[in-house]
């Protein structure tokens, strides 16, 4: 196996892909675990070394970790609803004890453990990295499993492995192929599937800014600390009428009371846990209480402590996602590796 400087978890992923292009392009070289060899060499060509594997073998993982100087753990999973319960776990959970026991074994140099600022809660807004709570949270297993990861790894930093954790809001851009929950709003809309808003206020980050924040995080982060890296606080009615303002397409004049939205995620478990709801159903007790939730963060810390600031617009964030699902929507090609990184 060839030495790499840095091992990248979930590379292929929407995160992840764009902190291997960034690492790619500053001169480092990188090491991808990854399920699918096809879809890495379609993102990074022969510029990356792949190796094939999951974070559910603690071999694989193993294999790795051996000889990279650092490791940037991007790789999970994540779905909504009771049925995933025991994925969301094995993947976001165990996989991160597998690469936190692999980082005890062979000793790089740092790790940049990638969460989600979805864990963070309080009764107030902007929230701030002291807002980590003491439980998960009832009802919700994807931001348990995110949860229950973060206290693996702070188990293992407390044995001495170097580690930041970063905590992103919700980014947006161009690669978001999966969709994540944010993108998942933007093709919907693009698709005439939202018919109503409801008073949810999100966090929006352009990805290629939050990739430079992990990599600064990696750079310059205080061992044991953790970072929130996100930018524009925006309620989600004001966001879909910015998306009719660029696409000129209608926004929902409607916003539902969360009341209804609760009542509606209530039923959307009971279909789901009964096979009823379909594959591509995000309606569920989690959803519904995202949906409730004021969740805008302050990133002051991650700019004094990291020299790190996100530059993008939220117009040009807007814009950069649009623009990729309508070309999904026409039957594009699919990304691939950009020319400036091979």
């Amino acid at each position: 196996m060839n030495s790499a400087q840095a091992l990248v978890t979930g590379g292929t992923g929407f995160i992840g892909r764009h902190i291997v292009w960034q690492l790619l392009q500053r001169g480092s070289s990188v090491r991808v675990l990854t399920r699918d060899a096809k879809k890495a060499a379609r993102l990074f060509g022969g510029s990356v070394e792949l190796l094939s594997g999951n974070l559910m073998s603690g071999m694989d993982v193993q294999r790795a970790v051996r000889g990279v100087e650092s490791i940037y753990h991007c790789g999970g999973f994540y779905a909504f609803g009771g049925r995933y319960k025991n994925k969301l776990r094995e993947i976001n959970v165990a996989g991160a004890e597998n690469v936190m026991a692999a980082a005890w074994k062979y000793k790089p140099g740092k790790v940049v453990h990638i969460s989600s600022a979805g864990i963070l809660t309080g009764k107030h807004y902007p929230l701030c990295e002291t807002d980590y709570p003491t439980h998960s949270m009832p009802g919700c297993p994807y931001k348990s499993s995110k949860w229950e990861a973060e206290q693996v790894v702070r188990q293992w930093a407390a044995r001495g492995i170097p580690v930041v954790t970063v905590n992103p809001t919700c980014p947006l851009g161009s690669g978001d192929e999966k969709p994540t929950p944010t993108g998942r709003i933007v093709l919907d809309f693009l698709n005439g599937k939202f018919p109503f808003s409801t008073r949810t206020g999100i966090n929006l980050i352009d990805v290629e800014d939050l990739a430079r924040g992990i990599i600064a995080a990696h750079d310059r982060g205080r061992i044991g600390e953790r970072y929130i890296l996100g930018h524009h606080n925006i309620m989600l009615t004001d966001l879909l009428n910015l998306l009719q303002k660029e696409t000129g397409l209608p926004a929902p004049t409607m916003e539902l009371p969360w009341s209804v939205v609760a009542l509606a995620g209530f039923f959307g478990e009971i279909l789901d846990s009964v096979g009823l709801a379909g594959a591509d159903s995000q309606l569920c007790l989690e959803t519904s209480l995202q949906a409730g939730r004021i969740q805008f963060f302050n990133h002051n810390k991650a700019m004094e402590e990291l020299e790190w600031a996100p530059v993008s617009g939220l117009t040009h964030i807007l814009r950069q996602s649009i623009a990729f699902f309508q070309a999904r929507i026409e039957g594009n090609a699919p990304v691939r590796v950009p020319s400036n990184v091979c």
